[in-house]
């Protein structure tokens, strides 16, 4: 697996590259052995990093196989990770993208996996869900994102609502703090401004 980690970044250049890692991933042996948790934290979820559409949509997918395969155990371990992984997906810009990271959460095994750690996963989905139903340009990708909260909020409808007050209240406060260096900033300049005129017009005496 060693191997695999230093060569991938230089042969997964295409979509057929892909397709090959895909072909690997599926020959995983279940449980999972600890040298292919590795490779799933370190490689496969760095490879996200591609800004190309359709490599980022095979990605996700085979995110989604891995996670039918892994065992109840694993998926403590791998609950954070992931849902952060599918969270910036499913905020992408590009529609594509992020219509097949939210149709992820219709996936019974990834639910299952976010429930293991949910009191960690939930704050992370809740900031991405509410970022998308209020900037996302896409009605699409606005209607699938309200159906996902939907099916979030009658799993755990009292988290939810607490992570939405929280991060309402990190938002205001992050608002307010904008405020505050917008304010100081003016403050400088106006007395920048001042000063400038005090030196103008000393100058202005000193010539007459």
């Amino acid at each position: 697996m060693m191997f695999s980690y230093i060569t991938f970044p230089r042969q997964i250049r295409n979509t057929a590259g892909l397709e090959i890692w895909g072909t690997i991933i599926n020959g995983f042996s279940i449980p999972l052995k600890e040298e292919h948790k590795v490779f799933l934290t370190r490689v496969l979820i760095h490879l996200h990093r591609p800004k190309g559409m359709q490599k980022e949509v095979l990605l996700i997918g085979e995110l989604e196989e891995l996670v039918e395969i892994m065992e109840p155990e694993e998926h403590r371990i791998l609950a954070l990770p992931l849902c952060t992984q599918i969270t910036k997906c499913l905020n992408s810009w590009n529609s594509q993208v992020a219509e097949r990271a939210l149709y992820v959460w219709n996936n019974e095994q990834f639910v299952k996996m976010a429930s293991q750690d949910i009191e960690v996963v939930f704050p992370i989905v809740v900031e991405g869900m509410e970022k998308n139903l209020k900037w996302h340009w896409s009605g699409s990708v606005r209607q699938l994102t309200e159906n996902v909260k939907e099916m979030l909020e009658e799993m755990e409808p009292s988290l939810y609502s607490r992570c939405l007050s929280q991060l309402d209240l990190h938002n205001s406060a992050t608002n307010q703090e904008e405020m505050r260096r917008k304010q100081r900033w003016e403050s400088i300049e106006i007395a920048a401004e001042r000063n400038q005129c005090i030196q103008d017009s000393r100058r202005l005496s000193v010539t007459n």
